[in-house]
């Protein structure tokens, strides 16, 4: 696998994994 696809595929995942645990705190 490509370096630059990896790191793309690595910061959506992290973005991801944000966008969710944001979701979750103004949730509770």
């Amino acid at each position: 696998m490509p370096l630059f696809f990896q790191r793309v595929v690595n910061e959506k995942l992290i973005y991801n994994t944000n966008q969710f645990v944001l979701q979750e705190l103004s949730k509770a």
